[in-house]
């Protein structure tokens, strides 16, 4: 009894792990569709449709925010710099999340944080990861190279 018990869970392992797979594959491309759809948005400020992107309270590198609180933020970079502009790089898709890599480039208008930024153009690099559930980001972390930013910027010098 116990030999037909093993072989009939790997008979069945067998057969579903090509499927689970296929899944897997399947998600994983919907998700890489998903930032691209995603960028696309962000770069024509469609913001009725980076709303419906995002879940009503999402993780934020490891603090819980409200969408629009998020949204708020992305807004207040896009007065800084009007023409800022989301370049994917590398899109890597999986079950539950993407991963995106992208350049920005952008050009200050009038003040940031008291700091003049008027005219003075950035380009830097971006590494985010979404977790996304229901076709809603419900979690996001990024890094970016903020130090070449500010630099940029004229705020601070390069060490």
């Amino acid at each position: 009894m116990k030999c037909s018990v093993i072989a009939l869970l790997t008979a069945f392992v067998l057969v579903a792990t090509p499927d689970l797979q296929a899944d897997e594959h399947d998600r994983a491309v919907q998700h890489q569709q998903f930032a691209e759809r995603y960028i696309q948005a962000y770069n024509a400020r469609d913001f009725d449709a980076l709303e419906a992107m995002i879940a009503e309270t999402i993780v934020l590198n490891g603090e819980e925010t409200e969408r629009s609180d998020f949204l708020g933020v992305v807004r207040q970079y896009m007065t800084w710099f009007p023409d800022v502009r989301l370049d994917a790089t590398r899109i890597v898709g999986a079950e539950d999340h993407v991963t995106l890599r992208f350049e920005v480039t952008a050009t200050g208008s009038g003040e940031m944080m008291g700091h003049d930024i008027d005219g003075k153009e950035i380009s830097t690099t971006e590494l985010i990861l979404f977790r996304i559930s229901d076709e809603r980001i419900t979690e996001t972390w990024y890094e970016w190279d903020e130090l070449s930013f500010w630099a940029q910027l004229g705020v601070i010098e390069r060490p």
